[in-house]
Formats: structure tokens, C-alpha cells, sequence
């Protein structure tokens, strides 16, 4: 896939659109527009220069900003929510909801920004991110587990789903029997796709991993009786327990890496990316894929990254408890 691939919308039944948000690359981010009797809602908001590819995507649908009723973030991460001040300023009557330890960062967004420059560094995460706008405080709904929001004559159910960030929730539709996943539920691109059978992995981007919370939110999920997951990274699953199987093993075989790493942070970070790395190839080439390093490092090379420095952080938070 290059960086020309157009960016393209998809289409689902019971009104939800596949909108690809434009982050890294084609492929890699999505959000979602839902529609239901004449309601509309976005989950996700990618970044700031995603809004408008949301809004031209509500115009296609018949729909204009002032239809939207909810626009919903799983977490205040960048990538999910960096485009949220900007979209809630063109939806006048839409409400942004969002976990309630995200709900602060939201209406002030600079320790969120300033972490992610910590990760990226500052020119890049503008470049990444763009400016990310302010939410004022009225407009903000918090929604612990369990919290429901009517659009139309659907009902969907926010639920806490710890183990990528403890502020993070999954979007239960029950009407469509699909979650939409945010991060808690890994991370799998369509163009590693063959037949039935996809690449998916955890997703332990800093600074919260915790393995076991991961692994019960991978439990609760496979427990629901689900028909779909749509992921943010990247797009529509049909359910399978073998994904829930394949994240289990991510999860653990990660944890092994990382607690054989050694202590020397330059040599920890090799060790650390160099195992993720095997892993990977490991899991494509056992679906009859075939990378160079070079090519899984250009396609993977952001989620390898971070994925490392989720790890490292859990180390580092791990080793300073047990002091």
C-alpha cells in the first residue's frame, strides 16, 4: 500500500459508515458515522485535519452538523479524539462523550498534548495531530460503564474497558450486535488480510498497559455473543473467538519478551523491538505472508514503536512499585 492509496469510505448495513480518518497512512485510522432515524452520531474523531472528510462524509448520508446528536471518543489519545474541538464547532447540537477520567482533558487538553509530544516530539506531533481545540465543560457527557446514549430508536451502551488506558471505554450497538473497540481490543489491517484469516495484536502504546486488564477486557468481549468488532486501527471484523485467542497470545507472548528485556535501557529497547518485530513476521508468515524487514518496518513501523515504549513504560512503572 502506498501513501498515494486514496482514502475511501465504507459503507455498512444499519446505517454506519467506515470513514478512513487519514492518519499515517491509508488504512491505518478510522472513525464512524452512525445513523439512525434521522440521528447521527461519530465515534471517533481521528485529527484535526479528519473533520472535514467526517462532515463531507454526513453530506453524503443527507445529513447536515446539526443532525449529529453525539460524537464519541473511546479515549483522549490523538489519534482517536485530536479532531474533537474542531467537529463539536461545526455540530452545534452534539454532545462529546467520553470516559470520565477523559472528560478533563477534553475541556483542557495540554497535559494531553504535552504527553503526546512527549511520545512523537513536538514538530511531529503537530504535524501528525494538528492543533487540538478545547471542548467546553456543558458540552462534555461523562459515561461511566454502563452508560446509555439514545440515537433514534437505538440505544448504545458505553463500556470501561481498561488494560490500553484506564480511561478507555468500548460502544456497544446492540441493535447491529457490534462494539466498536477503540484500542481495547487490538489491532488488525485489512491489507493483512487472507480469506478468513487477519493479523491482529495488542495495542500497549504508552503509558497505561496493564497485561491483566487487557486480558479480561478480551474475555468480556469474547463472552458477548458479538456479530462485529470495528476497530479504530482498522475497520470491520466479523466476530470470531479466534481473534479473541490470537490477542490472548499477543498479550502473554509480549509480556515474556518484555520481562526477559534486559535493564539497559538502549539494549532493552532493542531487545524489546526486535522481539515485537519477530513476532509479527512470525504471525504473517503463518498466514502465508511473506515481509521484508524493511517493508514490515515502512507498514508497522509507528505500531512497533509505540507498542515498545507501552511496553517499556509498564516495565518502568512495574520496577518503581516494587521498590
Amino acid at each position: 500500500m502506498s501513501d498515494a492509496t486514496p482514502l475511501v469510505d465504507e459503507t455498512y448495513e444499519g446505517g454506519v459508515t467506515r470513514i478512513d480518518s487519514g492518519l499515517y497512512r491509508p488504512g491505518a485510522a478510522a472513525c464512524y458515522l452512525l445513523v439512525r432515524d434521522g440521528e447521527a452520531a461519530f465515534v471517533e474523531t481521528g485529527v484535526q485535519r479528519s473533520v472535514p472528510r467526517m462532515l463531507a462524509s454526513l453530506e453524503r448520508q443527507g445529513l447536515r452538523p446539526e443532525d449529529v446528536r453525539w460524537v464519541i471518543i473511546t479515549h483522549v489519545h490523538l489519534d482517536h479524539a485530536g479532531g474533537a474541538g474542531a467537529l463539536m464547532k461545526h455540530c452545534p447540537n452534539a454532545k462529546l462523550v467520553t470516559h470520565p477520567k477523559g472528560a478533563r482533558h477534553m475541556v483542557d487538553p495540554m497535559r494531553l498534548v504535552e504527553g503526546t509530544e512527549a511520545v512523537y516530539g513536538k514538530s511531529q506531533s503537530l504535524a501528525l495531530h494538528g492543533v487540538t481545540i478545547p471542548v467546553p465543560s456543558e458540552r462534555v457527557e461523562e459515561a461511566p460503564d454502563g452508560h446509555t446514549l439514545r440515537l433514534g430508536n437505538s440505544t448504545l451502551t458505553t463500556l470501561e474497558t481498561w488494560g490500553h488506558a484506564r480511561h478507555h471505554m468500548a460502544i456497544l450497538d446492540e441493535d447491529q450486535q457490534t462494539l466498536y473497540t477503540g484500542d481495547a481490543f487490538g489491532i488488525s489491517y485489512r491489507v493483512y488480510d487472507r480469506g478468513e484469516n487477519a493479523l491482529i495484536f495488542p495495542s500497549t502504546t504508552p503509558t497505561q498497559f496493564e497485561p491483566e486488564e487487557m486480558m479480561r477486557v478480551i474475555d468480556r468481549v469474547d463472552a458477548m455473543g458479538l456479530r462485529w468488532v470495528h476497530l479504530t486501527h482498522f475497520g470491520r471484523l466479523p466476530y470470531r473467538r479466534a481473534l479473541a485467542d490470537q490477542l490472548g497470545r499477543g498479550v502473554e507472548r509480549m509480556v515474556g519478551f518484555a520481562e526477559t528485556a534486559p535493564e539497559e535501557p538502549k539494549a532493552r529497547r532493542s531487545h524489546l523491538t526486535e522481539a515485537f518485530e519477530a513476532m509479527l513476521m512470525g504471525d504473517l508468515l503463518a498466514m502465508g505472508i511473506s515481509l521484508e524487514q524493511a517493508e514490515l518496518r515502512r507498514m508497522l513501523g509507528v505500531d512497533i514503536r509505540l507498542n515498545v515504549q507501552g511496553l517499556e513504560a509498564w516495565l518502568e512503572r512495574r520496577a518503581a512499585h516494587a521498590t
